[in-house]
């Protein structure tokens, strides 16, 4: 009998948490592979290989700045025309994590985002890809994994998450600042 029991509540927390929430994003027909004249082309791609049973297979919130981008899914992408300069992304989990991004027009630039399970739920880091995974791996996943944007749903929940937004920053932004080394996506990155 408690076989059975622990059996069905597993297989309904994998389900669960296994489950994208499309609610959140609308798939992109064509898929972008270019940037936009007078931008920046900023791939956020979330491989399945980074998730664990522990955690990390739900959507997670990532931001420009202040301003909310998407909830992205595992074994999904989100492609983001930037405009050049410096950007300061963040992603949230049970913490925040930062990436600052050095953008140069007409180029496209990696990025992928990590899970790291916690014993309370699940953080998140924004790796960016200064040539720490080969270029034809990178250029596999965004053609295989599906492109995505916020849906109108997201939007809305995101204005009314945003106090919750704001005070994630102000605890976890200066002391990403007080860290000798920053995760930066650099200008010379792109391509």
């Amino acid at each position: 009998m408690h076989r059975i029991v622990f059996l069905i509540l597993a297989l309904s927390i994998v389900s669960v948490a296994c489950t994208p929430l499309p609610r959140y994003f609308t798939v992109v027909q064509p898929p972008v592979t270019q940037p936009e004249p007078g931008k920046a082309l900023v791939i956020f791609l979330r491989p399945r290989r980074f998730e664990t049973f522990l955690g990390g297979a739900e959507a997670t919130p990532l931001y420009d700045g202040d301003n909310y981008l998407i909830h992205i899914p595992p074994k999904h992408q989100f492609v983001y025309q930037a405009t050049p300069g410096e950007h300061t992304f963040m992603i949230t989990g049970i913490t925040a994590d930062f990436l600052l991004a050095h953008l140069e027009t007409g180029k496209k630039y990696f990025v992928v985002v990590e899970p790291r399970p916690m014993f309370n739920g699940t953080s998140y880091s924004l790796r960016p890809q200064n040539g720490q995974i080969n270029q034809k791996t990178l250029d596999y996943w965004h053609l295989k994994m599906r492109q995505i944007v916020a849906s109108d749903y997201a939007l809305e929940q995101a204005a009314k998450n945003e106090v919750q937004r704001a005070r994630m920053k102000l605890d976890y932004y200066t002391e990403w600042l007080q860290k000798p080394v920053r995760p930066t996506l650099e200008s010379t990155s792109g391509y």
